[in-house]
């Protein structure tokens, strides 16, 4: 848990307190923070980054009002299933097949065009659109229902009730 939030939470943290002097020097600028479809919703067996994702939103959320009179903006990106290696494990794999599937260059595309557009909030890949809406108009209950049988497939089942 430490170690996620060490790099996840607090890279973001001292990622933004590092260049945002310059970008006031700059005149002008744009931080750019990535969280994360886990920042909008708690999933099984990644409360730790699940944790770290919903920081670096909150944090974010709270720099983009404080730098609303400023002349450097804020963004938050939710990536979905983004096709990378983050799960390395021979037992993520099924995860990886099944949610990580959306091109990295894509993802740049849709955050390039957001910046330009001030669309402060980016969420965008696999199961994206779907993960946003269920985090803010699905009951909890329904939704953790949802989350379970769109994932049980992929988690190790010995390490929950049957």
């Amino acid at each position: 848990m430490e170690r996620v939030m060490a790099v996840n939470f607090y890279g973001v943290v001292n990622g933004t307190r590092l260049f945002l002097p310059q970008l006031f020097a700059n005149g002008e600028g744009a931080v750019i923070n990535v969280s994360s479809v886990f920042g909008l919703i708690g999933t099984p067996s990644n409360s730790d980054y699940c944790a770290s994702k919903f920081a670096v939103r909150g944090y974010t959320e709270a720099l983009m009002v404080e730098l609303q009179d400023s002349p450097v903006d804020a963004y938050l990106v939710h990536p979905g299933g983004i096709a990378t290696n983050i799960v390395k494990k021979r037992e993520g794999q099924a995860f990886n097949r099944k949610f990580l599937t959306t091109a990295p260059e894509d993802i740049v595309e849709v955050v390039i065009r957001a910046v330009l557009g001030k669309r402060p909030r980016i969420v965008f890949g696999n199961q994206a659109f779907s993960i946003r809406l269920a985090s803010g108009l699905l009951p909890l209950k329904l939704r953790n229902w949802i989350l379970w049988r769109k994932m049980r497939d992929v988690l190790d089942g010995a390490h929950y009730p049957s």
